[in-house]
């Protein structure tokens, strides 16, 4: 119930209290919708990169089967199977030379502008 100042209870040591008291329930009231804004936010990224990792899992499958099938006509089945596996230990270790251009930095900076932006 808000309190609303009249001329009697203007400058009195209670309404001053009443009124302190009312606006520390109203900034701890904000902090905790903000943290719940940002907790929700923070949680849909993780849940919409999580949906993509695991579509991006099964098209590379698909496209490695593909692209062994069709090595398949130059080489072996098993050598297709060792090209696509190389490659992809190639690629497994430019992620990790370069996880924190690719990885750390952009999670950092998504958490730091979720934490210090200021609310709208």
């Amino acid at each position: 119930m808000p309190f609303i100042v009249t001329m009697e209870t203007k400058n009195t040591y209670p309404s001053f209290l009443r009124l302190f008291k009312e606006l520390i329930m109203l900034e701890i009231d904000f902090v905790k919708l903000t943290l719940a804004e940002k907790v929700i936010i923070l949680l849909s990224v993780l849940s919409l990169s999580f949906i993509a990792l695991i579509i991006v899992i099964c098209a590379m499958l698909f496209i490695s089967i593909g692209v062994v099938k069709m090595l398949s006509m130059v080489v072996p089945d098993y050598l297709g199977y060792i090209i696509i596996g190389v490659f992809y230990i190639l690629l497994l270790i430019v992620l990790l030379s370069l996880k924190r251009i690719l990885i750390v930095d952009p999670i950092s900076r998504l958490i730091t502008k979720l934490i210090l932006n200021k609310p709208k």
